[in-house]
C-alpha cells in the first residue's frame, strides 16, 4: 500500500480494506452455515474458486505497480532467502512450544523450554543477519529505531491480543464460566433452600436476579457470584486495552505527504 498511495490517501484505502474484512466476518459465517445446512460442505471450499479468479483478473488488468530495475539474476539476488529461512526456522519451534505448553507438556518441561529457547535464539540470529548482511531485508531493523513504528507495532500487538485472543478464548471461557457459576448457584441454593428455585433460575436468565421475589441479600450474593466469575476475563482485556491506549498516545503525528513515495527501485 505504501507503493501505491500517498500518506494522505492510505487512511481511506485502509478503511476500505477494514470494511471488506468487517463485512466478510459477518456474512461469511452466515453463508457458510447456510450452505452446510442446506447443501454440501464441499461448496464452502469450491465457492472460493470463482471469487479468486475474479480477484486475480482484476489485479492483473487494473493494478499498476512500478517496475523494478535490473536483470532477472539481479532481482533474485535481492530476495532475502536467508532471512526468510531463518525466520521460518525460528518461528516454528516457538509456535510448537506455545502450543505444547500447558497441553501436552508442562510449561517448565524440557521440550517446551527447548523449543522456546531455540526459537528465540534463531530469531536473534535472524535480526542480526537482517541488520548486517541482507541487501533488502524482509524486516528492516532500522525501522525499530523509529518511535512511531515501535508504538504502532505495540498497538497492533495489543489490539490483536484483545480482539483475536478474546474471540478464540470465548468458547473455552464460556464453559469454564458456566461450570463456576453452576457450582456457585448450587452452593447458594443449598444455603437458602426456601429460595432455591429462584436462585437456580438466575443461571439461565439473569433477569430473574432482579425479581421482587428474590430478597436483596440473596440478590447481592448472586451478583457477586457472576462478577467474581468474569473478573479474570475483564482484567486481561483491561490490561491489553490500557497498553494499546498508551501506545496510541506515544505515536507522534506528522504532516502527511501528498505524493506517493517511490520505495521500489
Amino acid at each position: 500500500m505504501g507503493d501505491l498511495f500517498s500518506e494522505r490517501e492510505r487512511g481511506k484505502y485502509v478503511g476500505i480494506f477494514a470494511a471488506a474484512f468487517a463485512v466478510s466476518t459477518v456474512v461469511g459465517p452466515v453463508m457458510g452455515g447456510g450452505i452446510v445446512q442446506h447443501a454440501s460442505w464441499r461448496i464452502v471450499f469450491w465457492i472460493n474458486i470463482p471469487i479468486c479468479v475474479i480477484a486475480m483478473a482484476m489485479i492483473f488488468f487494473t493494478l499498476k505497480l512500478p517496475k523494478t530495475q535490473g536483470t532477472l539474476r539481479e532481482k533474485i539476488r535481492r530476495v532475502d532467502f536467508i532471512g526468510c529461512a531463518l525466520f521460518t526456522i525460528g518461528m516454528v519451534p516457538i509456535l510448537l512450544g506455545l502450543s505444547w505448553g500447558g497441553q501436552q507438556y508442562e510449561w517448565t518441561s524440557a521440550p517446551v523450554l527447548a523449543c522456546l529457547i531455540a526459537g528465540f535464539v534463531v530469531i536473534l540470529v535472524f535480526l542480526f543477519v537482517e541488520y548486517r548482511f541482507a541487501a533488502e531485508p524482509i524486516v528492516p531493523v532500522r525501522l525499530f529505531g523509529n518511535v512511531n513504528v515501535l508504538a504502532a507495532l505495540a498497538s497492533a500487538f495489543t489490539m490483536g491480543a484483545t480482539m483475536v485472543g478474546a474471540t478464540l478464548s470465548i468458547p473455552i471461557f464460556n464453559s469454564i464460566l458456566n461450570s463456576h457459576i453452576k457450582t456457585g448457584v448450587i452452593k447458594l441454593a443449598s444455603e437458602f433452600p426456601e429460595y432455591a428455585a429462584a436462585i437456580v433460575s438466575t443461571r439461565d436468565d439473569q433477569r430473574n436476579i432482579y425479581k421482587d421475589t428474590t430478597p436483596s441479600d440473596i440478590r447481592t450474593k448472586i451478583i457477586k457470584l457472576w462478577a467474581d466469575s468474569m473478573h479474570s476475563a475483564f482484567f486481561s482485556l483491561v490490561v491489553f486495552g490500557g497498553v494499546f491506549l498508551v501506545c496510541c498516545f506515544a505515536i507522534k503525528h506528522v504532516e502527511l505527504g501528498k505524493k506517493r513515495k517511490k520505495t521500489i527501485e
